[in-house]
């Protein structure tokens, strides 16, 4: 069988080399020949792990990823198993620990950190409070607590402190998959915030969740009161209603657009970057003109 070496850290006298083959990682524990494969997911971790000469093994879940957990339970079982002293396993990673927050603690001393100081967010905090929406990922929800920011993400929940700029950090917690996970707000050319990038995956770059409209934007009672006709010069802009949620703008002598809500009163013109439009309205509430952003403003009044 083809076998490919692995490096190990060679501090555990215990652990013998390893390899993988045939999807499994291939070793030894105190001498006896040990297969074993793990695998994690948000919030569960899984181990299987075998001694085939002593025809013994063992499978273990748990509902926490990242923990060593699984491991040092299975060596302290094959430890009773073979009869042999028990190696105290737990201890040896408390001092790993240890040692690993030491040179945290060092390295925030020495001011040894990527984080730049004496920054602020480019927004007040309610400008990043809404929903971010990615085809693959799902649903991203910024909430505005006080004055603090929560993310709320597939039953995932973490309060945010600003770290610098518009990057964000989840506040540490070891219990939490997300914690001290960083989220950095993209502002557009509008000034807006229009995105939220993640490092989910350690292996890929920031996932972008895009800004979404408020729910209300999409509904008819507010999206009727914008139709109309409004003049642009010489030329007719006429905004109509298709359906019950989506509102289409149309230019003599150019194709019909659909206008995707932002947020509030102003609207993208899909397929067309950097194209919004902006309603206004006067004191009594009532849509007495739209701004067209392309990318210099141009006020169109609304026909009577």
């Amino acid at each position: 069988m083809e076998r490919l070496p692995i490096a190990g850290d060679g501090r555990r006298l215990e652990i013998g080399p390893s390899s993988y083959g045939m999807g499994w990682f291939l070793t030894t524990y105190r001498g006896h020949k040990l297969v074993h494969h793990s695998g994690n997911i948000d919030g569960f971790s899984a181990l299987v792990t075998m001694m085939p000469r002593e025809k013994m093994g063992m499978v273990i879940l748990t509902n926490m990823n990242g923990s060593p957990m699984p491991t040092v339970l299975s060596y302290h079982v094959y430890d009773r198993l073979l009869g042999l002293a028990a190696v105290d396993w737990t201890g040896q990673l408390r001092e790993d620990e240890k040692k690993g927050k030491e040179g945290e603690e060092e390295a925030k001393k020495k001011n040894y950190t990527p984080r730049k100081a004496g920054t602020k967010p480019s927004h007040a905090l309610a400008d990043y409070d809404g929903s971010y929406e990615h085809p693959g990922y799902g649903v991203m929800k910024i909430k505005l607590e006080g004055d603090q920011l929560r993310v709320a993400f597939n039953g995932l929940s973490s309060m945010l402190g600003h770290y610098h700029y518009d990057v964000f950090e989840a506040v540490e917690d070891p219990v939490n998959p997300v914690s001290k996970m960083k989220f950095q707000f993209q502002t557009g050319l509008s000034g807006d915030v229009e995105g939220l990038a993640v490092p989910l995956e350690s292996t890929l770059k920031p996932i972008v969740f895009t800004r979404m409209a408020d729910e209300a934007m999409r509904k008819r009672e507010f999206l009727e009161p914008l139709t109309g006709e409004y003049s642009i010069g010489p030329l007719t802009a006429a905004v109509a209603l298709q359906g019950e949620s989506v509102l289409t703008l149309t230019v003599s002598g150019q194709p019909r657009y659909e206008m995707v809500p932002v947020r509030e009163l102003t609207f993208q013109l899909k397929g067309l970057t950097g194209f919004r439009v902006e309603f206004k309205k006067d004191g009594a509430g009532k849509v007495i003109e739209a701004v067209f952003h392309q990318p210099n403003g141009i006020v169109a009044k609304r026909k009577p």
